[in-house]
Protein backbone atom coordinates (compact mmCIF):
# COMPACT_ATOMS: atom_id res chain seq x y z
CA UNK A 1 0.00 0.00 0.00
CA UNK A 2 3.09 2.80 0.68
CA UNK A 3 4.05 2.03 -2.67
CA UNK A 4 2.01 4.98 -4.66
CA UNK A 5 3.11 7.13 -2.09
CA UNK A 6 6.62 6.45 -3.06
CA UNK A 7 6.31 6.63 -6.59
CA UNK A 8 4.22 10.41 -6.04
CA UNK A 9 7.07 11.42 -3.98
CA UNK A 10 9.55 10.00 -6.26
CA UNK A 11 7.50 11.96 -9.38
CA UNK A 12 7.05 14.95 -6.94
CA UNK A 13 11.32 15.69 -6.65
CA UNK A 14 12.04 14.88 -10.26
CA UNK A 15 9.41 17.58 -11.53
CA UNK A 16 11.07 20.01 -8.56
CA UNK A 17 14.18 19.12 -10.13
CA UNK A 18 13.30 19.59 -13.69
CA UNK A 19 12.05 23.10 -12.72
CA UNK A 20 14.89 24.03 -10.88
CA UNK A 21 17.21 23.36 -13.93
CA UNK A 22 14.44 25.46 -16.29
CA UNK A 23 14.64 27.93 -14.09
CA UNK A 24 17.11 31.04 -15.43
CA UNK A 25 19.65 32.19 -13.15
CA UNK A 26 19.49 35.73 -11.56
CA UNK A 27 20.29 38.68 -13.63
CA UNK A 28 22.48 41.68 -12.70
CA UNK A 29 20.98 44.23 -10.27
CA UNK A 30 19.96 47.25 -12.31
CA UNK A 31 21.41 49.63 -10.00
CA UNK A 32 25.26 47.90 -11.56
CA UNK A 33 23.70 49.08 -14.59
CA UNK A 34 23.06 52.79 -13.88
CA UNK A 35 26.91 52.97 -12.12
CA UNK A 36 28.01 52.01 -15.20
CA UNK A 37 26.24 54.34 -17.46
CA UNK A 38 27.13 57.20 -14.81
CA UNK A 39 30.66 56.48 -14.85
CA UNK A 40 30.92 56.44 -18.89
CA UNK A 41 29.14 59.54 -18.62
CA UNK A 42 31.38 61.29 -16.11
CA UNK A 43 34.71 59.46 -18.00
CA UNK A 44 33.23 61.51 -21.08
CA UNK A 45 32.86 64.53 -19.82
CA UNK A 46 36.32 64.72 -18.28
CA UNK A 47 37.29 63.40 -22.05
CA UNK A 48 38.83 59.84 -20.09
CA UNK A 49 38.40 57.64 -23.08
CA UNK A 50 40.77 55.02 -21.46
CA UNK A 51 38.26 54.78 -18.02
CA UNK A 52 35.13 54.95 -20.33
CA UNK A 53 36.25 51.96 -22.33
CA UNK A 54 36.96 49.99 -19.35
CA UNK A 55 33.25 49.50 -19.19
CA UNK A 56 32.93 48.27 -22.14
CA UNK A 57 33.32 44.65 -23.58
CA UNK A 58 35.68 45.54 -26.65
CA UNK A 59 35.91 42.61 -29.22
CA UNK A 60 39.51 41.45 -30.24
CA UNK A 61 38.96 42.70 -33.77
CA UNK A 62 38.04 46.55 -32.54
CA UNK A 63 41.40 48.50 -32.56
CA UNK A 64 41.61 50.19 -29.06
CA UNK A 65 42.46 53.52 -31.62
CA UNK A 66 39.04 53.28 -33.12
CA UNK A 67 36.81 52.97 -29.89
CA UNK A 68 38.83 55.60 -28.41
CA UNK A 69 37.92 57.30 -31.32
CA UNK A 70 34.32 56.26 -31.91
CA UNK A 71 33.63 56.81 -27.57
CA UNK A 72 34.66 60.16 -28.21
CA UNK A 73 31.78 61.62 -30.45
CA UNK A 74 29.10 60.00 -28.09
CA UNK A 75 28.05 63.18 -26.78
CA UNK A 76 28.45 65.44 -29.59
CA UNK A 77 25.80 62.63 -31.43
CA UNK A 78 23.90 62.46 -28.16
CA UNK A 79 24.42 58.91 -27.51
CA UNK A 80 24.54 59.22 -23.84
CA UNK A 81 23.62 62.54 -21.49
CA UNK A 82 23.05 63.38 -17.73
CA UNK A 83 19.49 64.49 -18.67
CA UNK A 84 18.82 61.25 -20.86
CA UNK A 85 20.17 59.00 -17.94
CA UNK A 86 17.99 60.28 -15.72
CA UNK A 87 14.49 59.52 -17.85
CA UNK A 88 16.25 55.93 -18.24
CA UNK A 89 16.43 55.36 -14.83
CA UNK A 90 13.09 56.79 -13.94
CA UNK A 91 10.81 55.44 -16.71
CA UNK A 92 13.11 52.93 -18.54
CA UNK A 93 12.98 49.19 -18.64
CA UNK A 94 15.70 46.60 -17.40
CA UNK A 95 15.70 42.88 -18.00
CA UNK A 96 16.73 40.20 -20.14
CA UNK A 97 17.57 41.31 -23.68
CA UNK A 98 15.17 38.32 -25.13
CA UNK A 99 12.79 39.34 -22.54
CA UNK A 100 12.49 43.26 -23.31
CA UNK A 101 12.65 43.07 -27.42
CA UNK A 102 11.73 39.06 -27.93
CA UNK A 103 13.72 36.28 -29.05
CA UNK A 104 13.69 36.64 -32.59
CA UNK A 105 15.21 40.46 -32.31
CA UNK A 106 17.65 39.80 -29.44
CA UNK A 107 19.10 36.67 -31.51
CA UNK A 108 20.12 38.20 -34.66
CA UNK A 109 21.58 41.01 -32.59
CA UNK A 110 23.47 38.52 -30.52
CA UNK A 111 24.51 37.02 -33.65
CA UNK A 112 25.90 40.08 -34.89
CA UNK A 113 28.10 40.89 -32.28
CA UNK A 114 28.85 37.42 -31.68
CA UNK A 115 27.62 37.26 -28.24
CA UNK A 116 25.45 34.56 -25.99
CA UNK A 117 21.83 35.92 -26.52
CA UNK A 118 20.82 34.66 -22.55
CA UNK A 119 24.26 36.50 -21.40
CA UNK A 120 22.66 39.80 -23.06
CA UNK A 121 20.57 42.25 -21.06
CA UNK A 122 19.06 45.69 -22.01
CA UNK A 123 18.08 49.13 -20.09
CA UNK A 124 15.05 50.36 -22.43
CA UNK A 125 13.80 54.35 -22.62
CA UNK A 126 10.45 54.93 -22.96
CA UNK A 127 8.88 53.23 -26.52
CA UNK A 128 12.33 52.19 -26.71
CA UNK A 129 14.06 54.96 -27.21
CA UNK A 130 16.94 55.25 -25.67
CA UNK A 131 19.08 52.01 -24.67
CA UNK A 132 22.34 50.61 -23.55
CA UNK A 133 22.93 46.75 -23.86
CA UNK A 134 24.92 44.88 -21.65
CA UNK A 135 26.92 41.28 -21.74
CA UNK A 136 26.22 39.88 -18.62
CA UNK A 137 29.55 36.92 -17.45
CA UNK A 138 31.79 37.77 -15.32
CA UNK A 139 31.39 41.40 -14.74
CA UNK A 140 28.64 43.05 -16.25
CA UNK A 141 30.54 45.19 -19.28
CA UNK A 142 28.34 47.41 -22.04
CA UNK A 143 28.08 46.48 -25.50
CA UNK A 144 25.86 49.31 -26.66
CA UNK A 145 24.38 52.69 -25.76
CA UNK A 146 22.06 54.32 -28.30
CA UNK A 147 20.59 57.72 -28.66
CA UNK A 148 20.17 57.87 -24.62
CA UNK A 149 20.78 61.64 -24.93
CA UNK A 150 17.18 62.00 -27.31
CA UNK A 151 15.53 61.08 -23.33
CA UNK A 152 16.18 64.62 -22.48
CA UNK A 153 18.05 68.10 -23.16
CA UNK A 154 20.68 68.11 -25.77
CA UNK A 155 23.94 68.31 -23.66
CA UNK A 156 25.72 71.56 -23.82
CA UNK A 157 29.39 71.33 -24.34
CA UNK A 158 31.61 73.05 -21.62
CA UNK A 159 33.02 76.45 -21.60
CA UNK A 160 36.34 77.08 -21.97
CA UNK A 161 37.46 78.57 -19.15
CA UNK A 162 38.73 82.34 -19.25
CA UNK A 163 40.86 84.71 -17.79
CA UNK A 164 38.61 87.27 -15.34
CA UNK A 165 39.21 90.48 -16.00
CA UNK A 166 40.00 93.71 -13.44
CA UNK A 167 37.00 94.95 -11.81
CA UNK A 168 35.39 97.94 -13.11
CA UNK A 169 34.51 100.26 -10.30
CA UNK A 170 31.45 101.14 -12.39
CA UNK A 171 30.11 97.97 -12.97
CA UNK A 172 27.29 96.11 -10.89
CA UNK A 173 28.61 93.42 -8.35
CA UNK A 174 29.23 90.11 -9.17
CA UNK A 175 25.20 89.60 -6.97
CA UNK A 176 23.86 92.12 -9.38
CA UNK A 177 24.65 90.58 -12.40
CA UNK A 178 21.83 89.13 -14.88
CA UNK A 179 22.55 85.43 -15.13
CA UNK A 180 22.73 83.60 -18.40
CA UNK A 181 21.52 80.23 -20.12
CA UNK A 182 24.39 78.45 -22.01
CA UNK A 183 22.35 75.46 -22.66
CA UNK A 184 22.55 76.62 -26.15
CA UNK A 185 25.19 78.93 -28.33
CA UNK A 186 23.15 82.25 -29.51
CA UNK A 187 21.77 81.48 -32.59
CA UNK A 188 23.10 83.22 -35.78
CA UNK A 189 21.73 86.24 -37.09
CA UNK A 190 20.70 84.45 -40.33
CA UNK A 191 19.16 81.35 -38.72
CA UNK A 192 15.78 81.38 -38.62
CA UNK A 193 14.25 81.34 -34.88
CA UNK A 194 12.69 78.12 -35.29
CA UNK A 195 15.87 76.86 -37.03
CA UNK A 196 16.48 75.23 -40.53
CA UNK A 197 15.88 71.61 -39.96
CA UNK A 198 12.12 72.34 -39.30
CA UNK A 199 10.05 69.79 -36.89
CA UNK A 200 7.48 68.80 -39.77
CA UNK A 201 10.02 68.21 -42.56
CA UNK A 202 8.44 64.70 -43.66
CA UNK A 203 4.89 63.70 -42.70
CA UNK A 204 4.80 60.64 -40.63
CA UNK A 205 8.21 61.17 -38.87
CA UNK A 206 8.32 64.03 -36.06
CA UNK A 207 11.02 65.21 -34.26
CA UNK A 208 12.96 63.49 -31.82
CA UNK A 209 15.14 66.26 -30.24
CA UNK A 210 15.53 69.98 -30.73
CA UNK A 211 17.72 70.84 -33.01
CA UNK A 212 20.88 71.88 -31.89
CA UNK A 213 23.32 74.57 -32.99
CA UNK A 214 27.23 74.52 -33.26
CA UNK A 215 29.64 77.53 -34.17
CA UNK A 216 32.80 77.51 -35.65
CA UNK A 217 34.02 76.90 -32.08
CA UNK A 218 32.63 73.95 -31.15
CA UNK A 219 31.66 72.19 -34.89
CA UNK A 220 34.41 69.44 -33.38
CA UNK A 221 31.74 67.97 -31.48
CA UNK A 222 29.52 67.35 -33.95
CA UNK A 223 32.28 66.52 -37.19
CA UNK A 224 34.43 64.59 -34.90
CA UNK A 225 37.85 65.87 -36.27
CA UNK A 226 38.30 67.18 -39.37
CA UNK A 227 36.33 70.18 -38.50
CA UNK A 228 39.53 72.46 -40.16
CA UNK A 229 38.04 71.41 -43.56
CA UNK A 230 34.41 73.28 -42.97
CA UNK A 231 36.40 76.26 -41.56
CA UNK A 232 38.49 75.86 -45.15
CA UNK A 233 35.36 76.29 -47.28
CA UNK A 234 33.95 79.11 -45.22
CA UNK A 235 31.60 77.36 -42.35
CA UNK A 236 29.57 79.37 -40.60
CA UNK A 237 27.15 77.40 -38.66
CA UNK A 238 25.51 73.88 -38.63
CA UNK A 239 22.30 72.70 -37.43
CA UNK A 240 21.46 69.01 -36.31
CA UNK A 241 17.70 67.06 -35.52
CA UNK A 242 16.98 63.57 -35.31
CA UNK A 243 13.47 62.04 -36.52
CA UNK A 244 11.92 58.84 -36.09
CA UNK A 245 8.59 57.65 -37.38
CA UNK A 246 5.28 57.09 -35.95
CA UNK A 247 5.40 53.46 -36.72
CA UNK A 248 7.70 51.60 -36.34
CA UNK A 249 9.15 53.13 -33.85
CA UNK A 250 12.70 51.70 -34.55
CA UNK A 251 13.78 53.74 -37.20
CA UNK A 252 15.50 57.18 -37.71
CA UNK A 253 16.78 59.92 -39.54
CA UNK A 254 19.66 62.40 -38.54
CA UNK A 255 19.79 65.33 -40.10
CA UNK A 256 23.02 67.70 -40.44
CA UNK A 257 22.58 70.54 -42.10
CA UNK A 258 25.73 72.86 -42.50
CA UNK A 259 25.32 76.86 -43.70
CA UNK A 260 28.83 78.02 -44.82
CA UNK A 261 29.28 81.89 -46.73
CA UNK A 262 28.94 81.17 -49.71
CA UNK A 263 26.77 78.72 -52.24
CA UNK A 264 31.15 77.78 -53.63
CA UNK A 265 31.78 77.28 -50.08
CA UNK A 266 29.19 74.47 -49.38
CA UNK A 267 29.70 73.06 -53.11
CA UNK A 268 33.52 73.19 -53.12
CA UNK A 269 32.94 71.48 -49.44
CA UNK A 270 30.41 68.72 -50.91
CA UNK A 271 33.11 68.09 -53.54
CA UNK A 272 36.14 67.47 -51.00
CA UNK A 273 35.98 63.88 -49.94
CA UNK A 274 35.39 62.95 -53.46
CA UNK A 275 38.78 65.20 -54.49
CA UNK A 276 40.56 63.50 -51.56
CA UNK A 277 39.36 59.66 -53.04
CA UNK A 278 41.45 61.19 -56.16
CA UNK A 279 37.79 60.88 -57.84
CA UNK A 280 35.25 62.67 -59.85
CA UNK A 281 33.90 65.75 -58.26
CA UNK A 282 30.29 64.41 -56.71
CA UNK A 283 28.62 67.81 -58.02
CA UNK A 284 29.51 66.15 -61.85
CA UNK A 285 26.85 63.04 -60.78
CA UNK A 286 23.71 63.77 -61.67
CA UNK A 287 21.22 63.89 -58.53
CA UNK A 288 18.56 60.89 -58.02
CA UNK A 289 15.46 61.37 -60.56
CA UNK A 290 13.12 62.25 -57.23
CA UNK A 291 15.55 65.43 -56.48
CA UNK A 292 16.23 66.99 -60.18
CA UNK A 293 15.80 70.55 -59.77
CA UNK A 294 15.10 70.74 -56.03
CA UNK A 295 19.12 70.24 -54.91
CA UNK A 296 22.03 71.13 -57.39
CA UNK A 297 23.74 68.07 -56.04
CA UNK A 298 23.36 64.97 -54.73
CA UNK A 299 24.58 61.31 -53.89
CA UNK A 300 23.06 58.48 -52.13
CA UNK A 301 25.58 56.30 -50.56
CA UNK A 302 23.83 53.14 -48.70
CA UNK A 303 22.02 54.63 -45.73
CA UNK A 304 23.96 57.89 -46.03
CA UNK A 305 22.89 60.78 -48.71
CA UNK A 306 24.42 64.07 -48.68
CA UNK A 307 22.96 67.10 -50.63
CA UNK A 308 24.23 70.67 -51.55
CA UNK A 309 21.76 73.18 -51.95
CA UNK A 310 22.52 77.21 -52.20
CA UNK A 311 24.78 77.86 -49.54
CA UNK A 312 24.18 74.74 -47.72
CA UNK A 313 25.42 71.16 -47.15
CA UNK A 314 23.14 68.75 -45.81
CA UNK A 315 24.17 65.04 -44.79
CA UNK A 316 21.49 62.31 -43.73
CA UNK A 317 22.16 59.34 -41.88
CA UNK A 318 19.71 56.39 -41.82
CA UNK A 319 19.66 53.96 -39.00
CA UNK A 320 17.22 50.96 -37.70
CA UNK A 321 17.73 49.47 -34.24
CA UNK A 322 16.29 46.10 -35.78
CA UNK A 323 19.53 44.82 -36.43
CA UNK A 324 18.45 43.93 -40.11
CA UNK A 325 20.51 42.57 -42.64
CA UNK A 326 23.03 45.08 -44.83
CA UNK A 327 21.13 44.91 -48.11
CA UNK A 328 17.57 45.10 -46.12
CA UNK A 329 18.71 47.89 -44.48
CA UNK A 330 20.16 50.08 -48.09
CA UNK A 331 16.71 49.19 -49.24
CA UNK A 332 14.94 50.77 -46.75
CA UNK A 333 16.55 53.82 -46.19
CA UNK A 334 16.40 54.91 -50.05
CA UNK A 335 12.96 55.86 -49.59
CA UNK A 336 13.11 58.44 -46.57
CA UNK A 337 16.08 59.62 -47.36
CA UNK A 338 14.97 61.23 -50.92
CA UNK A 339 11.89 62.47 -48.66
CA UNK A 340 14.28 64.33 -46.33
CA UNK A 341 16.69 65.45 -49.16
CA UNK A 342 13.75 66.35 -51.08
CA UNK A 343 12.01 68.65 -48.31
CA UNK A 344 15.31 70.05 -47.34
CA UNK A 345 15.90 71.14 -50.98
CA UNK A 346 12.78 73.36 -50.35
CA UNK A 347 13.83 74.96 -46.89
CA UNK A 348 17.19 75.23 -48.06
CA UNK A 349 16.44 76.97 -51.19
CA UNK A 350 14.66 80.02 -49.82
CA UNK A 351 18.03 80.67 -47.13
CA UNK A 352 20.08 83.68 -48.43
CA UNK A 353 23.45 84.41 -46.78
CA UNK A 354 23.60 88.02 -44.78
CA UNK A 355 24.42 90.82 -46.83
CA UNK A 356 27.77 91.20 -45.31
CA UNK A 357 29.50 88.50 -45.99
CA UNK A 358 31.92 87.40 -48.79
CA UNK A 359 33.02 85.01 -50.66
CA UNK A 360 35.07 81.68 -48.99
CA UNK A 361 38.62 82.50 -49.67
Amino acid sequence: MPRPLITCSILALVALATACRKAPPPGPPKEDAQAILRGVLQALERQDYDDAMSRFHVPSTLHADEAKEALAGFLARGEISGPGLDVLFEHGRWGRLADLVGRDKASRFAERVQLPVDALWGYFGPDEKGQAIFLWGTKLELVRIDDIGSLGPPPSPPAPPSPSPEPDPLSPSPDQQPTTNNQQPTPPADRPDDGVVRPDLVADWVAADAPRTYLPDDLHLLVDGGDDVFLRYGFVWAERRTYRPTQPANRRVRVEAYAFSSPAGALGRYDHDSAEGAGAPWSADPPPPELSGKVDAARLDADQLRLARGRFLAILHYEDDAETDVPTLIAAARAPLLAFAAALGETLGGMKPPMDTDEHR
